[in-house]
């Protein structure tokens, strides 16, 4: 039979009952579908972490004022001739947000550092007078650490949007501006990289004394909250069976 299918005997009795003789390959992939586990979102982590977001901006808002408030003098006091943006995965995502919103709203040159040129090739830095902005989740990852190091040691201002705030990346730090989201240990970065974005727009509406920024950053928890709560699905079906995804 189709399929490697076995025989059905003949002298089997059928009692009325119809025999579907199936092929082996259907009884493997049954198999293995049955030992698959079905994933509701809202019992995730991730899920979880994401829905927080809202909350680290609100609490970002609430508690970062005055270290908000201390950079931004300082970066009035002494203008930086370049920002220098270092951090790895999504947090570097974040540092892009940084560069467009710094340099579109206080007209500084901004350019990303590469980490290994400090922790792999050793190359001296010479960054007097520029702020040097690390962004991470944890704090911890030795090439961003050491470019930091690197950067205060040539004489740059060194500012660290950090979420683990007893990180060494905090200590290497002349200040440090937490994220304020709490725990993240899903895989993907949710709430951080929210917080992420949420710090930098923090920080250059003071700087800028931008008011129409920081309007729209008082409005941002609200409006998470407010987007969380919408029904996503369609968004979701339509890119079910997209191959790849361009944003421009």
């Amino acid at each position: 039979p189709a399929g490697g299918a076995a025989r059905l005997s003949q002298g089997r009795a059928r009692r009325r009952v119809l025999a579907i003789v199936l092929p082996r390959r259907y009884l493997r992939l049954r198999r293995r579908a049955q030992r698959l586990h079905v994933i509701i979102p809202e019992t995730t982590r991730l899920f979880r972490e994401a829905g927080e977001a809202s909350a680290a901006v609100r609490e970002q808002l609430e508690r970062n004022h005055a270290l908000v408030i201390e950079a931004a003098e300082h970066l009035n006091a002494h203008p930086p001739r370049a920002v220098v943006t270092c951090a790895r995965g999504s947090s570097d995502h974040a540092a892009t947000f940084a560069k467009y919103l710094v340099e579109t709203r206080a007209g500084v040159l901004t350019s990303s550092a590469a980490p290994s040129v400090s922790s792999v090739y050793a190359a001296p830095a010479h960054l007097e007078g520029t702020l040097f902005l690390a962004i991470s989740q944890s704090g911890a990852s030795p090439d961003l650490v050491a470019t930091a190091e690197a950067a205060r040691a040539s004489g740059a201002y060194v500012l660290a949007l950090v979420n683990a705030e007893d990180s060494t990346l905090a200590g290497t730090a002349h200040l440090t501006i937490p994220l304020r989201a709490g725990k993240e240990t899903s895989v993907a970065a949710t709430k951080s990289y929210l917080a992420s974005l949420a710090a930098i727009v923090h920080l250059v509406a003071h700087w800028r004394n931008d008011d129409s920024l920081l309007r729209a950053l008082a409005l941002a928890p609200g409006q998470l909250d407010q987007a969380w709560q919408l029904d996503w699905q369609a968004a979701a079906d339509a890119l079910h069976s997209v191959p790849g995804l361009y944003v421009v």
